[in-house]
């Protein structure tokens, strides 16, 4: 419950922004909300992620990118890829943030502040 209430947040601070996008929760789905995960569109954002993770940081706020696909990691820069365009755009565009039950709806805020106050 704790985790839902901290996406909600995210949601309700970052989900009218231009550019920002949350994975849709299908109808009768009831989803642990173990990490929430944010898209940017750089285009429509203003920022790629690397200049948010960058803002956060700065914060002492820990942030990272969406997990790094398979075909990316140095282990495997020699084996062929098939496909792959569509995990490494989302690897390039996605944020995982804090997402621990213990943090307050004032955490929520003051990390999405964060993020909107890098957009130009």
């Amino acid at each position: 419950a704790g985790r839902a209430r901290v996406r909600q947040g995210y949601e309700q601070h970052l989900g009218s922004l231009p550019g920002v996008g949350f994975q849709q929760v299908p109808d009768g789905v009831s989803p642990n909300h173990w990490l929430t995960t944010v898209r940017l569109d750089p285009d429509e954002f203003g920022v790629d992620t690397a200049t948010v993770l960058a803002a956060l940081r700065e914060q002492g706020i820990e942030a990272r990118h969406g997990f790094k696909p398979m075909h990316l990691q140095p282990v495997f820069a020699d084996h062929p890829v098939v496909g792959g365009e569509v995990s490494a755009d989302l690897f390039r565009t996605t944020l995982n943030l804090p997402s621990g039950s213990r943090l307050t709806d004032d955490d929520a805020a003051t990390i999405s502040e964060v993020i909107a106050s890098t957009r130009p």
